[in-house]
């Protein structure tokens, strides 16, 4: 993090001096920050496609339609009263929305909560109790899950919680409709904060005890994205991203890593092997990677043949155990496997990258 500061409820440590200045020297650090990096990329791949693939909530189109969509989320927020140093929490899966929100927030410079879609109401009612968001964004549902059931509740955990936006159908009469919050006029020019502000507040999983929000400023996310990019693969295409948008593999492989890297971006919902692999066949995709489970469902799959073995070339593992079986397979395969390591505080923390031994 950058200098310290409080950012109303939210403190920043300092970084030590001789630290700071590696970072700048390494060319980790910049003065960007996601208002003007996504401004500037958002506008510079505006012909590149954005699907979405879903059998509820399916988009096909560009990300410059979708960055137009962002600016009038952010347009809508600021015509509410929501400016740079408040903080905006969304839980949505992977759908067209997710994207808008996650641009839109970051456009207009304010501190932004995402929680993974599959966290029931006790996580997400810690995460929003503590991080104090003034805007929650969620679904009316999505599969088997209802977000709207416990929204009475989480709005008692959350007392500073002003505004919650549902994207769907169905509403609360105590909510508003996200496509209501589109109608606002776009935010044409991205927000002036400064680069050690807080950006992301992500939370760990809370598997041994509850979730921690882990800040991370402009600089340290940007960082982060500028170094995961090093072990992706020189091959051209879109990558498959079925992890979700309110985690960190989601977060920059699929919504910032293609922007920097000047790609398509191409979302799934679930994980459906025989629909990943018609994917990418048809929009020439290749596997970016994710979880163990990721690659070898696609391999067990009675769809895969060698069409889509011409399509994964590389993969990048990590989140769960790699059995050395699963290494061998990829090795007789031809295809390249590596193996990173990494946590929500510095997700890119260990990794190799493909053209090494």
């Amino acid at each position: 993090m950058g200098p310290g500061r409080e950012h109303d409820h939210i403190e920043l440590r300092h970084t030590p001096t001789d630290l700071a200045g590696r970072y700048w020297k390494e060319g980790l650090w910049t003065d960007d920050t996601m208002a003007t990096l996504l401004h500037a990329g958002l506008r510079a791949n505006a012909q590149k496609p954005l699907r979405v693939w879903s059998a509820t909530r399916p988009y096909r189109g560009t990300i410059g339609a979708v960055h137009e969509l962002a600016q009038r989320v952010a347009g809508g927020l600021r015509q509410r009263g929501i400016t740079e140093r408040d903080v905006v929490a969304f839980q949505l899966p992977n759908c067209v929305e997710a994207a808008a929100v996650f641009w839109g927030v970051s456009l207009l410079g304010a501190t932004l909560v995402p929680i993974v879609h599959s966290y029931g109401p006790k996580e997400v009612g810690f995460i929003l109790e503590e991080a104090r968001p003034r805007v929650f964004v969620t679904a009316d549902h999505h599969c088997h899950l209802d977000y709207l059931q416990p929204l009475p509740e989480l709005r008692k955990r959350s007392p500073g919680l002003e505004l919650v936006i549902v994207v769907g159908t169905d509403a609360a009469d105590d909510t508003a409709r996200f496509d209501d919050l589109i109608t606002a006029k776009p935010l044409d020019t991205p927000a002036t904060v400064g680069p050690d502000e807080p950006a992301v507040i992500a939370y760990t999983s809370g598997t041994t005890a509850n979730p921690k929000g882990v800040i991370h400023s402009h600089r340290s996310l940007i960082a982060e994205l500028h170094q995961s990019q090093q072990t992706r693969p020189s091959d051209p295409r879109p990558i498959v991203m079925g992890a979700p948008v309110g985690h960190a593999i989601g977060m920059l492989g699929g919504l910032l890593g293609p922007i920097l890297k000047g790609i398509g971006i191409h979302l799934f919902d679930g994980w459906d092997p025989p629909t990943v692999l018609r994917a990418m066949v048809s929009d020439d995709l290749t596997f970016g990677g994710g979880a163990t489970y990721f690659l070898t469902s696609l391999l067990d799959s009675p769809e895969f043949t060698d069409t889509h073995l011409a399509h994964m070339s590389f993969a990048g593992l990590g989140g769960s155990p790699v059995p050395a079986a699963v290494g061998e397979r990829a090795a007789r395969l031809g295809i390249s496997l590596i193996r990173s390591y990494g946590s929500t505080e510095h997700p890119s923390i260990s990794g190799a990258a493909h053209e090494e031994p």
